[in-house]
């Protein structure tokens, strides 16, 4: 596996990945707004692929300080289906954790409450649930604010 700077000729099977995968189906997201997240990070964050044999496994978007003045924030973490279960997922999560801690100690993430499977795939890599932004994207559900440190601050 190799990972790799998203390229504009990766958006169309990203933003495919996306419109066709939870949590993406169950938050209404439009090819609009998953093109938007996409660029948004390939301009203003970090956003890698992960490859193996030459096909797209999965992508990440963060940035080193984001939304949280105490850290940095992962914005989408997606692994293509035919992908899941290899640790792929991890592989990218970790390579952004590594950034983000070079300059901060912390690292948040938004994370819907009905994505069971996501929070505990947060949850085995250290983050913990710091808060809850209730009706945040769509009515019923929650944004869980999970957090992952090294440690307080002083």
């Amino acid at each position: 596996m190799k990972l790799r700077p998203l390229r504009e000729e990766d958006l169309p099977k990203c933003i495919s990945m996306m419109l066709s995968s939870e949590p993406w189906i169950t938050l209404r997201t439009k090819e609009e707004d998953a093109r938007k997240s996409l660029v948004k990070g390939m301009r203003e964050g970090k956003a890698l692929v992960a490859e193996i044999g030459g096909k797209i496994a999965g992508f990440i978007v963060f940035y080193v300080t984001g939304a949280f003045p105490l850290g940095g924030y992962i914005g989408l973490l997606g692994v293509f289906p035919n992908f899941r279960g290899r640790g792929i997922g991890k592989i990218l999560l970790k390579t952004a954790e590594k950034e983000i801690f070079k300059s901060s100690i912390n690292v948040f993430l938004l994370v819907s409450s009905f994505n069971r499977v996501a929070i505990t795939f947060y949850e085995k890599n250290g983050y913990q649930r710091v808060g809850e932004i209730p009706d945040a994207i769509v009515a019923g559900h929650s944004e869980i604010i999970m957090r992952k440190t090294l440690g307080p601050l002083r």
